[in-house]
């Protein structure tokens, strides 16, 4: 490969430009020998020195990428040198945009989507012993059927301190991004750098989703916006709720006061959703249970208080289906004792249950008044045969 020149002198053909940091410049390609399309990423001329912290820096980005083999983290092809000695790596193209360029165009719940699979990268390369430390929307693809690739592992560290590994073995000062770093990383607390600093990261990035800002000042000035970080300075938010909240703790300024893993933190993720699944049925109740009541359709209510069921089902702490199902459920006897429909509505109500008491007595007596009736009426029928009956007897012994 021959960077600057739209054809290489070996087995890849550069195209385009596709990307550019502060590590190097990926290049669309061509892989002649294979006839594939490639992406191919070389160092900034001034990282590129044989044996320079950039280029050791570099290459750490490529081993480690490549020793995490996961579908959420883009696939490493070769390492290798161009004639000029430059040293470069081909990987998988993805075809996509960046997550920055896309967040504001997506849903909530389709952000959620996205950060549940760079969660799920993160969580393998803990396992595998590695910290990413630039956990943004900028570092993560988003392909065009909806694949999500972590990139930009340059700064990955080795949590084993492993002496074998001095390619990405220990954590030399701050590093990544102070718009979303955690407080030990901008202060350079090593002996607090751990897993729960990606957790923190992957907090920041919840904060954007939810408030559009990441969490800490956007400052023109590095010294001024890592002491934003250091003194974990949270951009203000009028937003509220259980995501706020997740974001909140996962950020923490303690790390002990953090989600211990990545995994913690997608549970809580999770019972989010979950939740939300919840708001979403109770919200559809309360559209049947308004048509019932406009209509008088005991169908209609009937739906209304198997969704809020349904509801309270997937979140028993969730209120508004709680207080609109004891709603329905007596507006749905009171629409039976309208409509003369007693043992429904004794059906629905709960006897037990003060607020069912008055209207339960009303529907009983109300069926008894109705069985009584049905028995006088039973009665008035038999009189009336056996008035004829006996009148045909009478009648037959004249004759």
């Amino acid at each position: 490969v021959k960077p600057g020149s739209e054809k290489g002198s070996g087995d890849y053909e550069l195209n385009d430009v596709i990307g550019e940091g502060s590590m190097g410049r990926v290049w669309s390609a061509r892989q002649t020998s294979l006839d594939r399309n490639v992406a191919v990423k070389v160092p900034r001329p001034e990282l590129a020195n044989a044996g320079s912290v950039g280029e050791s820096q570099f290459i750490s980005e490529v081993v480690v990428t490549g020793k995490l083999e996961h579908p959420n983290i883009v696939p490493i092809y070769e390492l290798g040198r161009d004639t000029n000695g430059v040293p470069f790596y081909s990987m998988k193209h993805v075809q996509g945009r960046p997550w920055d360029e896309l967040i504001d165009e997506k849903s909530e719940p389709e952000n959620i989507e996205i950060l549940m699979k760079v969660c799920d990268a993160i969580a393998f390369a803990h396992d595998r012993d590695f910290l990413h430390r630039d956990i943004k929307p900028a570092n993560v693809m988003v392909g065009e059927f909806g694949e999500v690739s972590v990139m930009d592992w340059g700064i990955a560290v080795s949590l084993s301190k492993d002496p074998q590994r001095a390619w990405a073995s220990v954590a030399s000062g701050p590093a990544g991004t102070p718009a979303y770093m955690a407080p030990e990383m901008a202060a350079y607390n090593p002996s607090e750098l751990g897993v729960v600093s990606d957790v923190y990261l992957l907090g920041a990035v919840l904060y954007e989703i939810v408030t559009g800002t990441p969490p800490h000042p956007r400052i023109g000035d590095t010294n001024e916006a890592l002491l934003a970080a250091a003194a974990n300075e949270i951009i203000p938010t009028s937003k509220a709720g259980e995501l706020v909240d997740i974001a909140r703790r996962a950020m923490a300024t303690d790390v002990n006061d953090r989600y211990s893993n990545v995994k913690e933190f997608q549970d809580a993720l999770r019972e989010y959703q979950s939740h939300r699944q919840s708001i979403a049925l109770g919200e559809s109740a309360d559209q049947h249970l308004a048509t019932a009541k406009k209509e008088g359709s005991s169908d209609e209510f009937a739906r209304a208080r198997f969704a809020y069921e349904e509801a309270l089902k997937l979140w028993s702490e969730n209120s508004h289906a709680a207080v609109r199902l004891r709603e329905a459920t007596i507006a749905h006897a009171q629409n039976a004792l309208k409509q003369e429909n007693f043992e429904l509505g004794i059906s629905i109500l709960d006897p037990k249950n003060r607020a069912h008491r008055d209207l339960l007595r009303r529907l009983e007596s109300k069926r008894a008044a109705r069985r009584r009736l049905a028995w006088v009426s039973k009665i008035a029928a038999v009189i009336a045969v056996g008035a004829i009956l006996g009148a045909a007897i009478i009648q037959y012994s004249w004759n």
